[in-house]
């Protein structure tokens, strides 16, 4: 993040702080829009990095409980289906 501001600032700096102020006087709702969507998405992706890393830990519990042994055939086909 440091690294795109350090590379942008240049490029934003050339134009007059009074074309930014215009910029952001027309397009406030879009910039505001832009940011709620991406704070939402940064949130649902957090959440759902938890659902996942919670079904993926319920899945190899899962599979070690149910771990096939070589003496019972039953269960060897039973963890194939």
């Amino acid at each position: 993040m440091a690294f795109s501001f350090a590379v942008l600032a240049p490029v934003a700096l050339q134009e007059p702080l009074r074309s930014h102020k215009r910029t952001l006087e027309r397009c406030w709702k879009g910039v505001l829009s832009i940011g709620g969507c991406m704070a939402l998405n940064i949130a649902l992706n957090n959440i759902s990095l938890l659902d996942v890393s919670l079904t993926l830990n319920q899945i190899i519990r899962w599979v070690d409980q149910r771990r096939p042994s070589f003496d019972d055939p039953s269960m060897l086909c039973s963890s194939f289906l």
